[in-house]
This record gives C-alpha cells, sequence and structure tokens, in this order.
C-alpha cells in the first residue's frame, strides 16, 4: 500500500479509500461497453465514499468525453454529460450533499497550507531514513503526504532509464493515453496551488478571485496528487515489465 494511504488508516478511514482511484483509471483505461453506466456507478460510490474522490473521477471522466467528441455527436456528448450529471445530482441528493450549506463548507483557511510541497514525493519527515530532514517544510503539512517511498523511487529511475532507449513505445503510449494525463496533470498541478514551495522557499502566484472560491471548498489540495502518484506506479511497472 502507498505510504500515503496507509497514513490515514488511524485518522481520515474513509480516505483510504484509494481502490476508488484506481477504479477511475481502470474504466478510461478497458473502455467498457457500457461506458457511461460504469462511470455513473463508480461516481455514486464515491460520491458515498469521500467528495474528494468524486471530483478526482469527474475530472477523469469529463476529459475522457472532451476527447472523443469529434468522434461522437455533440447530442451523445451532451446526452453523457445528462446522465451522469443527473444520477451524480441524486446521488448527492440522496446522501445529504445539499443539507450542508455552501457557506459552511467554504472556508479561508487550509488551502495553500495544506498544499503538495515539491519535495514531498521524494522525502517526507518521519518517513525517509535516506534523506534524512533535507528539505523539510518546518510548517508541517498532513493533508500535502504524498510520499512515494523507496521501492517506488527506485523503481522510477529503472523506468527512466529504461525509457531512453524506447522512446517510440513510451510516446506511443502517452499520445493515446493523453486525457487521462491530462487530468491528472492538471490535478496536480492543483494539489501545489498558487503557493509553489519546495523545501523551505515558497513562490505566490496570484490567483483569480473565482478561482479562490472553488478551493475555499476543495482546500485539501494536496490530495488531489494522489492520481499523480498510482499513474507514476503503473508507467513504471508498465516500462520495466515490457522493456526489461
Amino acid at each position: 500500500f502507498p505510504s500515503h494511504d496507509m497514513a490515514r488508516v488511524n485518522t481520515h478511514i474513509a480516505l483510504t479509500s484509494h481502490w476508488l482511484i484506481l477504479w477511475f483509471i481502470y474504466i478510461y483505461l478497458s473502455r467498457p461497453q457500457k461506458r457511461i453506466a460504469s462511470w455513473s456507478f463508480a461516481l455514486f460510490w464515491a460520491l458515498g465514499t469521500h467528495f474528494y474522490f468524486f471530483i478526482m473521477g469527474l475530472c477523469i471522466f469529463l476529459f475522457e468525453e472532451i476527447s472523443i467528441l469529434h468522434k461522437n455527436k455533440m447530442q451523445n456528448f451532451l446526452k453523457n454529460l445528462f446522465v451522469v450529471c443527473s444520477i451524480s445530482s441524486f446521488s448527492m441528493w440522496q446522501f445529504g450533499y445539499f443539507v450542508i450549506r455552501l457557506k459552511d463548507s467554504a472556508t479561508k483557511f487550509g488551502f495553500e497550507l495544506q498544499r503538495m510541497d515539491l519535495m514531498q514525493p521524494l522525502n517526507f519527515p518521519g518517513w525517509s531514513l535516506a534523506l534524512g530532514h533535507f528539505g523539510r517544510n518546518p510548517k508541517g503539512n498532513f493533508d500535502g503526504f504524498n510520499y512515494l517511498g523507496l521501492g517506488s523511487i527506485l523503481g522510477l529511475s529503472i523506468a527512466i532509464a529504461l525509457s531512453f532507449k524506447h522512446q517510440n513505445f513510451i510516446r506511443t503510449r502517452l499520445i493515446s493515453n493523453k486525457p487521462l494525463l491530462l487530468a491528472i496533470c492538471l490535478m496536480a498541478c492543483y494539489s501545489i496551488t498558487n503557493h509553489v514551495s519546495i523545501a523551505r522557499h515558497t513562490i505566490v502566484i496570484p490567483m483569480p478571485e473565482m478561482v479562490e472560491l472553488f478551493s475555499d471548498i476543495l482546500r485539501g489540495a494536496g490530495r488531489f496528487f494522489w492520481p499523480a502518484v498510482y499513474l507514476i506506479c503503473l508507467l513504471q511497472m508498465l516500462v520495466i515489465g515490457r522493456l526489461r
């Protein structure tokens, strides 16, 4: 199990359901015959678990729909969106999401504090014995916890070394799954927030007011790097397994 999943076993038990992220990626890669039904059921399950997982799955679904818009008619595109949004809205009503007022969900506290530091995938205080306290963020950041683990770091290093010899294979796989990559990259960028930090150094980038309103609700920004962690693990297994 990934480190960022195990770290929440005794705290946010709902946030340990990372199999939902793998489920989203599986639906995208497998392209099941009843694709909309699969997405609707997966998003329904995510809403019943934790809202953050729903947003992750919805992001991947939307990028997939937009990518195949040129193959489908606009009518089919709108129909798919209507079906998924209708089922999701009904599910939110059943799970009691609309009981909570928007102003109670939004808060100015936490967005930039719960970001992902750029050093955290490689070294997080208390987990990386090899690097010690190198790059430690003195404020601490539990929701930004995204340490890959020594095994994943070594596997990623091997995968990168092998990929130089088989660039065409890697390029083909990446291009064929561009919507998934774009969706996960977008979530990864959100996890960094406008307070871009690496160790003890921080750069603040001005953010539009509209984005600030969105970030007040999804203030646990560091969690949105989780799909990128699983994608990194899947890619390194693919490269090492196929190109060894």
